[in-house]
């Protein structure tokens, strides 16, 4: 399918360019944007300043146009010029940016078949599944195009998907998403609508892209991953009961290699083993459960909610087409836990409480058992003024470790808005009652300057054995919607831009500041 995005990209060009401009009854539509970005950063050597703008691959320009030649029918196409750094001369390059052709028909008011095809807009990857997650649409990149149908018939709700990837190369990233082909098939059909009860099946065929073996039959890729799975959703008196159950199947290019990589393989189910439902089930299959009930209380006594869930993830079941977990310690296979929560609304108070408790094992990548427990406080004090009181303690108990590693963490949260100006302070303690133990501080603000006219920043601070670090960031802004905006900021702005700026591993681990200035300008037309 590698050979179809210059074809996806020929017959979008063509559907917009070659619609009868006469017809006045065509609605066609240009626009586009234009800017630029200047940035200067601080080195070390005899030229202290680096001012090469290229380096930031700035769009320049860009030119969108849409037409609506049929009742029916749409398509939309976006060019845009960027300085391509790979070139001796840092010269310009046009490149397609967006493109899309829609055919949609109605039978009735709610049935409905929707044809598309897309180029780069990989949103169109997304898939209304359950808890499982099949394909993300930031894993497969920017660079991903193909066709999708959508349709709607009664009760029945289906989506078929093709796509090629393009993106990354797999020599020199073998583990990424973002290269080969995708197939996805999704139906769903709502059984009961009374009850709530939804019943799904997903099927996702991915053909990476070919990677070098050099003989060698642990490296060698395979030649396709087929998951396959089934969801159930009831919704009944306000609780809610989801149940995901899929499994993936590899096929190899050499018979040896899925050995290799794949030791202890079984496919079907060992009822006879004891232990873990990971041991009973095929290793290449995963479980997820989840037990949801938002509001179940009273206004005299306050509104209770929980949320008990189960996972079990077989060591084999490796899905290429999702992001990887950003919480340390959680693979996405060979994994097999619990987590619940439990929250409470007082009456006639905005105060909430929040407890988590969350218990896994894993024994894939990694050999050890993972508890982690969450504490959380918030409340509205005055109408404006809220704060927060968040505790975190992690215990990992690895197997090969005579001892166990033992975390707690607390944030204190305040923050407040008023006429347009806002800020939020946070205070942290990472690995309390540890020689590893490091005090936290972040502070951001943003307030009017002018009715156009918006200043913003973040300050923040880390105290550990080694010292103190420290971290600044501040932006003015301009804008004149929907004309054109301008922005001048300098400072690390990737220190604290989660969403707990004191828990940020940028913060918590280096927090160096760097002087950078940096000047953007974008309009549109």
């Amino acid at each position: 399918m590698s050979s179809s995005r210059a074809v996806v990209t020929t017959l979008l060009f063509a559907c917009v360019c070659t619609a009868p401009a006469a017809a006045a009854a065509i609605d066609l539509r240009i626009g586009g944007t234009f800017g630029f970005g200047l940035t200067a950063r601080e080195q070390a050597g005899d030229f202290k300043w680096d001012w090469n703008s290229a380096r930031e691959e700035t769009s320049l320009v860009e030119l969108k146009l849409g037409i609506h030649p049929l009742e029916n029918l749409q398509a939309f196409i976006a060019f845009g010029a960027r300085l391509d750094t790979s070139r001796e001369d840092d010269g310009l390059v046009l490149q397609l940016r967006e493109g899309l052709l829609r055919y949609t028909r109605y039978f009735g008011n709610a049935d409905s078949l929707a044809l598309v095809l897309f180029a780069r807009q990989p949103s169109w990857l997304w898939l209304d599944h359950g808890l499982a997650t099949y394909v993300e649409p930031r894993r497969a990149g920017d660079n991903v195009q193909g066709v999708r149908a959508n349709l709607r018939w009664r009760a029945l709700h289906g989506a078929i998907i093709a796509a090629d990837q393009g993106g990354v190369e797999p020599l020199l990233a073998p583990d990424a998403g973002g290269d080969g082909d995708v197939v996805v098939l999704r139906a769903r059909g709502d059984l009961a609508p009374d009850v709530g009860l939804r019943l799904g099946g997903t099927w996702v065929r991915h053909l990476p892209a070919a990677a070098p073996t050099r003989g060698d039959p642990a490296r060698v890729d395979v030649l396709r991953r087929d998951h396959a799975g089934i969801d159930l959703r009831l919704h009944l008196r306000g609780v809610q009961l989801q149940l995901d159950y899929s499994q993936i199947a590899s096929v190899y290019a050499q018979p040896g290699a899925q050995e290799a990589q794949e030791p202890g393989l079984r496919r079907g189910w060992d009822w006879g083993a004891g232990g873990r439902l990971t041991d009973v089930m095929p290793t290449t299959a995963a479980l997820l459960a989840e037990v949801r009930a938002p509001a179940l209380g009273s206004p005299r006594w306050g509104w209770v909610g929980l949320a008990p869930a189960f996972h079990a993830v077989g060591r084999h079941h490796t899905n290429r087409l999702r992001q990887p977990s950003r919480v340390p310690g959680s693979p996405t296979r060979g994994v097999e836990g619990y987590r619940a929560e439990l929250w409470y609304r007082l009456p006639a108070r905005p105060v909430w409480l929040r407890y988590v408790y969350e218990r896994s094992t894993q024994f894939a990548d990694a050999q050890r058992r993972v508890i982690r427990q969450t504490g959380e406080v918030e409340g509205i004090f005055v109408p404006g003024v809220a704060g927060r009181v968040l505790y975190v303690q992690r215990q990992i108990d690895a197997a090969l470790a005579p001892y166990g590693e033992h975390h707690n963490d607390l944030l204190t949260e305040l923050r407040a808005t008023h006429a347009g100006t806002r800020f939020r302070a946070q205070l942290a303690f990472v690995d309390l009652d540890t020689p590893a133990r490091r005090e936290l501080f972040a502070f951001e603000a943003g307030a009017r300057v002018t009715s156009r006219v918006q200043a913003v920043g973040r300050v923040s601070f880390a105290n550990d054995a080694t010292g103190v670090r420290r971290a600044l960031f501040a932006e003015l802004q301009y804008w004149h919607l929907p004309h054109f905006e301008l922005a001048l900021h300098y400072g690390a702005e990737w220190v604290g831009d989660r969403a707990d700026p004191a828990f940020d591993p940028d913060l918590v681990a280096s927090a160096a500041n760097r002087d950078v200035v940096r000047l953007h300008f974008r309009g549109w037309f």
